[in-house]
């Protein structure tokens, strides 16, 4: 922690600071139920802070579409928003970016796209239809506007490989869709959009010559990559496993208390200049 300590109090001194956070597994805890998910307070706190500095801007990355990350958070009032991995964008009147600076999130799909869809779907249903027939419960479906994810975290261990090989199979059918392996979930989706590409975005959106990324999934692999291109970008990996962040933070918890030092601290640095 000590480290990212340090790093977070140079981060505070930037002229323009950026701040894009994961959301579920850093400013909250993962749970079984993607719905029943809530940010720690103190997280929500800091951002919210942070969100009414000057010369400071917040922005939540996440493979839920917007209006199931509006299910179970209010983002403060200037957060931009990028859902679906960045392939939907939702920047808030209140939030002075120019329109010509703001990507289009193009909901509108296509015919091929619509066909993967219904592939899925049908899918689906078979191995749904399998699965109660052998007594294994646990996997659900989650409809995106762009994708569909399959949610195995509850899944029996005698249904496991049962659902792995069937999600194989289907991944070897589908051209042109993007598939993303992440905590329990198996994600495809139409657009190729990844969490990068919202991180090239975002710098481009903001002109924020430091930039702050924590994330906590193999989908935020993307966007710590893109980031470290950036001479400002500090990226931090939340929980174990390999990644291509700079910093870690053990946990959610762990987050809460970077962000609330990265607040206090930033709060000085914009007042010591006002």
């Amino acid at each position: 922690m000590s480290e990212l300590r340090d790093a977070l109090s140079q981060a505070a001194q930037a002229k323009l600071l950026l701040v894009a956070l994961d959301f579920d597994g850093v400013m909250a805890p993962l749970v079984d139920n993607p719905y029943e998910s809530r940010a720690l307070p103190e997280s929500l706190n800091a951002v919210d802070f942070l969100d009414r500095l000057p010369r400071t801007w917040t922005a939540f990355i996440t493979g839920r579409n917007l209006d199931n990350l509006r299910s179970v958070v209010t983002p403060p009032r200037n957060t931009l928003l990028y859902g679906a991995h960045g392939a939907e964008v939702s920047v808030p009147d209140a939030a002075d970016v120019p329109d010509a600076a703001v990507p289009g999130s193009g909901d509108d799909l296509s015919t091929r796209e619509l066909r993967v869809l219904d592939v899925i779907d049908t899918a689906h249903e078979e191995l749904d239809t399998h699965l109660n027939h052998t007594g294994i419960s646990g996997m659900w479906l989650e409809r995106k506007p762009l994708g569909r994810a399959f949610h195995t975290r509850e899944v029996e261990p005698e249904g496991a490989e049962i659902v792995r090989r069937a999600l194989d199979e289907l991944s070897a059918e589908l051209d042109d869709v993007r598939i993303v392996h992440g905590h329990d979930i198996v994600e495809f989706s139409v657009r190729s959009t990844t969490k990068g590409d919202a991180i090239d975005q975002l710098m481009q959106t903001t002109r924020a010559d430091t930039a702050i990324y924590m994330g906590d999934d193999t989908t935020d692999e993307d966007a710590f990559r893109h980031l470290n291109r950036y001479p400002g970008g500090l990226t931090v990996k939340v929980g174990p496993g390999r990644t291509e962040a700079r910093f870690r933070a053990e946990d959610p918890r762990e987050v809460s208390r970077a962000l609330a030092h990265l607040a206090s601290t930033r709060e000085r640095e914009v007042s010591r200049e006002a």
